[in-house]
C-alpha cells in the first residue's frame, strides 16, 4: 500500500513540475502603426484565460507563467483597433511587437438608432468593444 502511495505521489509530483516547466513569459511593445510613438493603457491579455496585464508609458507589456499549447494574444484599446496574436509552444516569440492603427473616433459618438441606415453597422461596433472577441462572446445577448 506505501508503494502505490509513493508511486501515485510520484507521478502527481511529475504532473506539478512538468506544467511548471511549460510556462513561459510573454514580452512586447506596442506603438502607433502612423506615429510609431509607444501607446500606453493598451489591455493585453490571453484570450478566454484570467491573464492580463497593460502596457506601460513606453508601451512595454510582460505576461508571465503563462501555460497551455495555443492561445490568442489580444491587444486593445478604446480609438484603436484590436490586434490578435496567435502563439503556439512551438512558436513562442521573443518579443512581440503589435502596431496600433488608431480608429476615427468621430463614428463613436454617432446615436445608434435601429432607424438609421447604418444602425446595425454601429450596433456590431458597439458589440465588439462590449462582449470582446472569445467564442463565448458570440453565445451573448444584449436583452
Amino acid at each position: 500500500m506505501k508503494r502505490i502511495a509513493a508511486i501515485v505521489f510520484c507521478i502527481i509530483l511529475g504532473c506539478i513540475i512538468s506544467r511548471n516547466a511549460l510556462a513561459y513569459t510573454l514580452k512586447g511593445i506596442v506603438i502607433n502603426a502612423v506615429t510609431h510613438q509607444p501607446v500606453s493603457g493598451v489591455y493585453i491579455y490571453v484570450n478566454q484565460s484570467t491573464y492580463l496585464t497593460i502596457t506601460n508609458s513606453a508601451g512595454q507589456f510582460d505576461l508571465d507563467n503563462i501555460t497551455g499549447i495555443e492561445a490568442d494574444l489580444i491587444a486593445t484599446k478604446a480609438g484603436f483597433e484590436t490586434l490578435t496574436y496567435h502563439i503556439t509552444t512551438q512558436k513562442i516569440p521573443t518579443q512581440i511587437r503589435f502596431e496600433m492603427t488608431q480608429l476615427d473616433t468621430a463614428r463613436f459618438n454617432v446615436w445608434i438608432g435601429s432607424g438609421t441606415a447604418n444602425g446595425k453597422e454601429w450596433f456590431q461596433l458597439f458589440q465588439n468593444f462590449f462582449m470582446g472577441h472569445a467564442d463565448y462572446a458570440a453565445q451573448c445577448e444584449i436583452l
